[in-house]
């Protein structure tokens, strides 16, 4: 379904490239921005990755989904980094080795890169990029995210608290708080659309504590439960906690 993706953001360049070009075959960049090594479960690395693509390429070569043309793989390696990520692009870009980005995939790494995609005219498709600040079309217009978002996760949650009418909920998550240079972690973009729309509908703002598993020996964690369950207690005695 990517390689599918990738055909259709590229298809409009590739006609124009090829308008009175030569018959031979039409070549089509895929500038790949994944991590070497992958420390997240979600997040492949570069063998991983790379092998799926092949696969998918073939298939798409095998069932004749396209003719006359030719993919060309361009890997580099994103680390991660919100700063090596948009060099490597920057690179490719300035090289003529990409006409469209697959990755980066981890989120500080994916914002940069997705923010000059438009100035240089390159599509970014990636299963990543999923808090919700990047459903900005005006500042990410050229992605595509293929792996839904921190979003939905609220509108499942939503669905549950409504079905047992539960109003009062705690959101303990982890964040980095003895290393900040790391910035925040996954989980605060994953419950931060629940905690807005909660304060939202509920006009207060929903109990929160964030707990950095880094440093776990600074946690009572039975008091912080303990004050979770009298602080989203509702007069039913309904509590949640996520």
């Amino acid at each position: 379904m990517l390689i599918l993706g990738f055909l259709t953001l590229v298809s409009d360049r590739a006609v124009t490239s090829a308008a009175g070009a030569d018959p031979s075959p039409l070549e089509i960049k895929l500038g790949v921005l994944i991590p070497a090594v992958s420390k997240k479960e979600d997040i492949p690395d570069k063998s991983r990755a790379l092998m799926a693509m092949r696969i998918g390429l073939e298939k798409v070569r095998r069932e004749g989904v396209v003719s006359g043309v030719d993919f060309v793989l361009n890997y580099r390696d994103s680390d991660c980094s919100e700063k090596l990520a948009p060099l490597h692009a920057m690179d490719m870009y300035y090289k003529n080795e990409s006409h469209v980005f697959f990755g980066p995939m981890c989120t500080y790494a994916t914002a940069p890169v997705a923010r000059y995609s438009p100035f240089w005219d390159i599509p970014v498709v990636t299963p990543g990029a999923r808090p919700e600040g990047f459903k900005n079309k005006e500042e990410y217009r050229l992605l595509t995210r293929v792996g839904g978002s921190y979003s939905n996760t609220e509108e499942f949650v939503s669905e549950v608290l409504s079905k047992f009418s539960w109003r009062e909920v705690g959101i303990i998550y982890h964040n980095y708080k003895k290393n900040q240079v790391l910035g925040d972690a996954e989980t605060f973009f994953l419950c931060k659309p629940i905690y807005t729309q909660r304060e939202k509908l509920t006009s207060k703002q929903p109990y929160n504590f964030q707990i950095d598993v880094t440093d776990m020996e600074n946690y009572d964690l039975g008091k912080i439960l303990r004050e979770a369950s009298s602080r989203c207690r509702s007069k039913s005695h309904n509590v949640t906690s996520v």
